[in-house]
């Protein structure tokens, strides 16, 4: 008869009927995840090894220690206006926010050299029409274009205007 090993790892409850000559067959209760483990052979340990393992001690001590993770490779960016310090893998890159419309690209190139340039910043001016200005960031609507945002002197909308190619 195989071992009968039931598992609950919420609750933490094992069975086990103590026959090691056969696999181990887990069945997993509803709360069980869905996966299982591969059989395991264990050899009946004999008199004399029974004996040596009731009549000793073991003591078992387990040290946690939580560290950051850093890729293998990557490079540190220092920002100037405060004290952190963002990590970007090598072959990557991110993108910073300086502001509502500026921002700063970093890419971190082989032998963890970092490029960052800033990109251009977006201007904010309003978008006219014949019947309204609506400002930098204003959300619009037009009849033939559907739902808008004004987007540095330009609408941009669910639609394109009309005459213009669609673009595939």
């Amino acid at each position: 008869m195989p071992t009968t090993v039931t598992m609950d790892p919420i609750n933490g409850a094992v069975k086990d009927n103590g026959n090691h000559l056969e696999p181990t067959v887990i069945h997993p209760t509803f709360s069980s995840p869905s996966y299982y483990s591969t059989p395991i052979f264990k050899p009946r340990p004999t008199k004399d090894y029974q004996q040596y393992i009731t009549s000793s001690t073991t003591t078992t001590t387990t040290t946690t220690t939580v560290a950051t993770t850093l890729p293998p490779k990557y490079c540190e960016k220092r920002h100037a206006n405060d004290d952190t310090i963002d990590f970007i893998e090598e072959g990557w890159g991110k993108r910073f926010y300086k502001g509502e419309e500026c921002s700063e690209l970093c890419l971190c190139h082989a032998e963890e050299k970092l490029a960052c340039s800033v990109l251009e910043c977006v201007e904010a001016r309003p978008c006219e029409t014949d019947y309204a200005v609506y400002t930098h960031a204003a959300p619009a609507y037009q009849a033939a274009r559907g739902e808008c945002f004004c987007y540095s002197g330009a609408f941009i909308c669910v639609r394109p205007p009309k005459g213009e190619p669609k673009k595939s």
